[in-house]
């Protein structure tokens, strides 16, 4: 009985033990519970005490989002006025020019301010041109200019295309044609006949003859994507202002639309008759086309999906770009040079024979460039074995009517004129042939860029 006896007291004794050590530990947890509340409640109380401080100071100093835009545009036209009184050195006149300023301005951001800039341009020294040689193997076909107008990208019948530098006229990169049946299919075959880059510089796009229309990087050249869709020669390609839109227009007398952004195709525009040789478009979805021998101009409603069908020409309409929003300008080999609105069917004013005769044919106009919401464009023409030549124009106030500037002498093919976002070089793509065909072959001409200076005065 011993022995049962010790047992059940050591089992007691744990037991014991184990409800002490329990105790123990609750005492332990409601001790720390206590402490953490103390601690816990000065904290929030300090916290407390600290925001309502901010909460104080903020609402002394803090400004609500119209303040802050009535302050800033207050201390906006604070600095317009002062800069118009040290202009005019008077206190007189300074209301008025102020005012005139700013409706400047609304304008210029609506882009519908139309600026005056041809009686800005002074002359053209011809000793000044400089030639950008050894750009291309073959015939160059067009270019485009980056919009800080740092680099010129340009393209060839061999399918190449360069990135140079404006100021030096060095070559720094060189996407090279692919060969046939070559197993990839990262750039062009055929002859790329157009190029163009996007308003914020961040795409190139170009269309060849075999129907393809690639996008690249225009930082180093590299290959994005490829759109395929078209049944035969792309001959012209254009971005939406300010937007990733891209209209294409081929041979098969169609024009597409393409989305950029999402790398997909949109729509097709429908109504020519005869190939589609060249589309401009502004900052409105209304891409404008001329249709070759056809001899009519469309302009493209997308929105509305309707089109507007122009006729003025004789002959086959080769180039169209836009210089204002509501105008634009075409050439053809009829030597007609005829500007337009997008809101009468026949031109406000056609100049036939712009570029003279040769043997009582007219000059073909090959190409037409428009420094954009101003009243400046230029022209090129070629015929048979007689030396091109560019002429400057200058449009009236209201775009109906337009006289000559300056002229500049070309040996060779004018196959692409651009100029520069502020005005003060004309581009031109110079070549032995044509970039449509091979009827004439000047072998005194350079494949070569040439860039005109410009010289422009300060007036506005």
């Amino acid at each position: 009985m011993s022995f049962f006896l010790r047992k059940n007291k050591r089992r007691i004794d744990k037991k014991r033990k184990k409800q002490l050590v329990l105790d123990e530990k609750v005492k332990g947890n409601k001790r720390r519970k206590e402490l953490d509340e103390e601690i816990e409640s000065e904290s929030d109380e300090d916290a407390n005490a600290e925001q309502a401080s901010i909460a104080s100071s903020e609402d002394e100093i803090e400004e609500t989002a119209k303040d802050k835009r009535l302050r800033l545009a207050k201390k906006y036209l604070q600095e317009i006025e002062d800069q118009e009184r040290e202009r005019l050195q008077d206190d007189d006149g300074v209301e008025e020019a102020v005012s005139s300023r700013m409706r400047m301005a609304v304008l210029e951001k609506s882009n519908k301010l139309i600026k005056k800039a041809a009686r800005t341009f002074t002359n053209v020294r011809l000793e000044d041109i400089r030639f950008i040689k050894n750009v291309h193997r073959l015939p160059i076909t067009s270019l485009a200019i980056s919009s800080d107008n740092k680099y010129i990208f340009s393209v060839s019948k061999d399918g190449s295309i360069t990135k140079c530098c404006f100021e030096t006229g060095k070559k720094l990169s060189v996407q090279p044609g692919i060969k046939k049946n070559s197993g990839t299919s990262h750039g062009h075959v055929k002859a790329i006949q157009s190029i163009v880059i996007s308003s914020d510089s961040r795409l190139l796009a170009t269309g060849c003859e075999g129907s393809i229309i690639c996008l690249w990087n225009p930082n180093d050249l590299s290959f994005i994507h490829s759109f395929r869709g078209h049944k035969a020669a792309v001959n012209g390609v254009i971005f939406r202002r300010s937007s990733h839109t891209l209209y294409s227009c081929s041979s098969d007398r169609t024009v597409k639309v393409w989305n950029c952004d999402d790398l997909c195709y949109v729509e097709t525009l429908f109504g020519h008759q005869d190939k589609v040789t060249s589309i401009d478009c502004g900052i409105r979805e209304r891409p404008v086309s001329c249709g070759g021998g056809d001899q009519s101009v469309r302009v493209w409603k997308v929105v509305e999906q309707s089109q507007l069908v122009l006729q003025g020409h004789t002959g086959s309409i080769d180039c169209v770009r836009y210089i204002t929003e509501d105008h634009f300008i075409t050439g053809g080999d009829d030597g007609i040079i005829a500007i337009w609105s997008t809101l009468r069917k026949k031109p406000l004013f056609s100049h036939p024979s712009a570029h003279g005769h040769d043997r009582s044919v007219p000059n073909w106009i090959t190409c037409i460039a428009t420094l954009f919401n101003t009243d400046v464009f230029a022209s090129a023409h070629f015929l048979g074995s007689k030396d091109g030549l560019i002429k400057i124009w200058k449009c009236s106030s209201n775009f109906d009517r337009f006289s000559l500037l300056f002229t500049i002498p070309v040996i060779g093919f004018v196959n692409h004129l651009q100029f520069s976002l502020d005005g003060l070089h004309l581009i031109a793509a110079v070549a032995r042939e044509h970039r449509f065909g091979r009827w004439w072959s000047i072998r005194e001409a350079k494949n070569c860029i040439m860039d005109i200076p410009l010289e422009r005065t300060d007036k506005t």
